[in-house]
Formats: structure tokens, sequence, C-alpha cells
């Protein structure tokens, strides 16, 4: 009785079936560690605020990865999350509407949000206390549930898979590099990786006419992101010292802005390739998150350091018409049968990718 599947503007929405297809954390008795598994369980009921989503794809990030390792040693979550739905990056098709649903209609295609209560900035704790996959029920399904502020409308332009890349790296690489106007012909950026964020990042700085520097260890992956619009490449296994790299590239200068994607392994030299009065963007920790980052150097160059959290609905929304208006299409580099969900995550924690991979649930319609 909450919830109706009255047809909407753009199709009818067929009736979801009785079960569905999920990828759930499991905790093991041996260890207290969580892996993921495939399970079918009943279609889960709509709430008089949310909306069940027909998936056709999700995009698998480094946090799918992290949320099983750190759950216990990092958020010291004790309590037993076998069960819950991992994922917080979707595109589909919403097939239902709670009764009390306002902005959402059956029949709309929509993307998710990996905050569904961050609606709009000034960001609060209360904002984050829900988190897809994380902290609640995420989106690895061929049908779940999300609060009606959890998902937004597609962009017209791209596709169910390309636009189930966006909830979580573009929208931080968005925040990460000033949410479309901050950068300009005479910014230069600095872009460590060429991973899903740091992908977003080199096209949105692009697209605001900055120059792009972009490190990795691998040749392949450099030459694929200067094919993509990158200015330069750094080889950070041939020049360990990258930052004395960045300032022979900009004249002594360094870099506006240097986004910093794996916290203590790479905080020094970050420190040292951003231009006086930059700023040093912390995105990630893919080197460890405890990094110690000296004062001193803050106070003399006058840098500033900015914690990137994703972004808000409203961020986000301001994000895809920028996205439009520009025309970027995310870098995917391969699509996976959701099936393949288990090789799909050995790829992702070997790294040998670069931008976006991610899992077909249907083909579009």
């Amino acid at each position: 009785m909450g919830a109706t599947t009255l047809p909407g503007d753009e199709t009818s929405a067929p009736n979801p079936p009785e079960t569905t297809r999920q990828i759930q954390l499991r905790k093991s008795v041996k260890d207290g560690r969580y892996s993921w598994r495939l399970a079918r369980v009943p279609v889960p009921a709509v709430g008089d605020r949310q909306v069940l989503l027909r998936v056709h794809a999700v995009a698998i990030q480094r946090g799918d990865v992290e949320v099983s390792e750190m759950m216990a040693d990092v958020f010291g979550i004790v309590d037993d999350r076998t069960g819950q739905v991992g994922g917080a990056d979707a595109a589909g098709f919403v097939v239902q509407v709670g009764r009390r649903v306002e902005s959402v209609r059956v029949g709309q295609k929509v993307v998710t949000q990996f905050f569904p209560h961050y609606v709009d900035r000034p960001l609060d704790a209360t904002m984050l206390e829900k988190a897809l996959g994380w902290t609640i029920d995420g989106v690895f399904g061929d049908y779940v549930v999300i609060d009606e502020t959890g998902v937004v409308p597609k962009p017209d332009y791209l596709g169910f898979e390309e636009a189930a890349t966006l909830p979580s790296s573009a929208i931080t690489a968005w925040t990460a590099t000033g949410r479309g106007n901050h950068l300009g012909s005479a910014d230069t950026v600095v872009v460590q990786g060429t991973g899903g964020v740091a992908a977003f990042a080199i096209q949105f700085a692009i697209a605001q006419g900055a120059r792009v520097i972009v490190t990795s260890s691998s040749e392949v992956k450099l030459q694929r992101m200067q094919a993509a619009g990158a200015h330069h490449g750094i080889n950070y296994r041939q020049v360990p010292e990258w930052s004395t790299r960045v300032l022979e590239l900009t004249g002594g200068r360094g870099a506006d802005l240097v986004l910093d994607m794996r916290g203590r392994a790479t905080i020094d030299q970050s420190m040292m390739s951003v231009a006086y009065e930059g700023t040093v963007a912390l995105v990630g920790g893919l080197g460890g998150y405890d990094a110690s980052l000296s004062t001193f150097a803050l106070i003399g160059k006058g840098v500033t350091a900015r914690g990137v959290m994703a972004g808000s609905r409203s961020d986000f929304a301001r994000m895809c018409e920028f996205m439009r208006r520009h025309q970027i299409h995310p870098l995917i580099d391969k699509v996976y049968a959701f099936e393949d969900f288990t090789t799909a995550m050995s790829d992702l924690e070997a790294g040998h990718f670069v931008g976006k991979l991610v899992l077909r649930l249907r083909e579009d319609p």
C-alpha cells in the first residue's frame, strides 16, 4: 500500500520480480574479516520516502575494497554486517516510488548519490551518517531501494554504464578541482594516478583550460592520459622525487592545485610541488591515511590543505550540467557481467586499468 507503480513521463515501468540478485558482505567466523558474496533475496519493500530502482549498471571503486578491509580496524564497527548490500554507484530506472515521494517519478532514469542525505552545503555530521554500501545497504543488485534524496536525474547524453561512474569518482573530482569555476588557463594542476577520481579530475581541469601534469608508475597509462588531454606525464618510478620535475615544468613556480591520492606515501612530494598560496586537495589514502602534514610548510608557503569528501546532491546536478556543456564522457576501461564481480574486484585491487571499471546488469534500453 505504500508504493505506486503508475507510469511516468518517459515510459511505463514493469512490475518488479519477487527476488533480486545482490552482492553482500559476509563476515568470516574464523578471523572476523569481510568478503563479498552473490546472493538472491526478496526484492526490498519501498518506504514512504523511498524509490525502487531497477539497476542497469554499477561502477566499482576503491571504497568497495576498503569497506571490507577497514570496517573493524578503522571504523570500529563490531556488529556483524553480514547481508549488507555493497556499492554506492549505480544508474537505473525508477519502477516504484513511496507514497510521500515528491521529487522522483516512476519511469525516470536516475543516478544514485553516495551520501543520500547530503542534499546541499554546508556539510554537517548528520549528512554523512548514511553512506551507500558503508553504513546502509548499497546498490549492488538488480533491484535496490534508495531514499528519495539519494537519486538524481541521469544526464541524457550518457548511457547507463557511463552514468554509473559518476556518484563517487566524478563528484569527488569535481569538488577537488573547485566545482568548475576555480581554474583557468593560467593554472597548473597535478593529478596523481589514472584511476576513476584522477581521470575525472584531469577531464574537469582540461575543460576549464588548465595545464595538467599527471603522475603514474606506468608509461602506458601516462600515454593514455596524455592522449585524453593531459599536457605532461611523470613516471614516479623513474623519478621518485617527482616534485623536482613539477618545478621544472612550471619554471620553478609549482602547481596551483595538487590532488593528493595516496596520503602518507605522497604528501611530502605534494607539498614540495605546490606553488606559494596554492592548494593541496587531500583526496585519498592509498598509501596510508595517517599522513603527517608539516604546518611549517603550510605556513611558509601560505598553502591551503583541503580534505575532499564527495559532494552534495546540488553539486552533482551542477557537475552534470558542466559535463553536458563540455560533452565529457567518462573513461571506462572495462565492462564486466554482474556475475563476474569477483574478477572485477581483483582487477580493481591490481590497479591495471585507467578510469573506471563497470558491472553491467542489463543492456541499455
